[in-house]
């Protein structure tokens, strides 16, 4: 099943920090139409991270990228662990690296870089539309690829 208008509103909406972000998600969970929204968010998170790193990255450019994200985040009270953040940076740009958290430090990394990689950019409404049109293929494409 492919990502839906919905999904993509709703991360949208969570992106340009929007509060009904909250509804939206709650009424995607709630309705049973969540299914495709975790690789959508996922599928944004890569691409975000491929356009701000890709094609050349160093691990030293990760390790300070991650050390400016955890610092603007802490006065908001969000302390990203610095291992999951590197690692999930790393697994974006291709790297074989394995990671050791639970999938709440994954998704708490995913939104929070994400939500920042994406303010960086100061993208205008079509900017949006068109990093959350990537976002979509991309989604779309791992979900319709076969399982292993």
């Amino acid at each position: 099943m492919p990502v839906t208008d919905e999904q993509v509103r709703t991360l949208r909406a969570f992106l340009v920090f929007d509060p009904i972000y909250e509804r939206l998600t709650h009424d995607l969970a709630a309705s049973g139409r969540w299914h495709g929204f975790p690789e959508l968010v996922h599928s944004a998170f890569v691409t975000a991270v491929r356009r701000r790193f890709a094609p050349a990255w160093t691990s030293a450019q990760i390790v300070r990228f991650t050390a400016q994200v955890r610092n603007s985040l802490r006065p908001h009270g969000v302390d990203l662990d610095a291992l999951a953040t590197e690692t999930l940076l790393r697994q974006a740009l291709g790297d074989p690296v394995t990671s050791i958290h639970d999938d709440t430090t994954h998704a708490e990394v995913t939104l929070y870089v994400l939500g920042e990689l994406i303010a960086s950019e100061h993208l205008d409404h079509a900017g949006l539309d068109a990093f959350l049109a990537d976002a979509r293929t991309l989604a779309d494409a791992r979900l319709a690829a076969p399982r292993a």
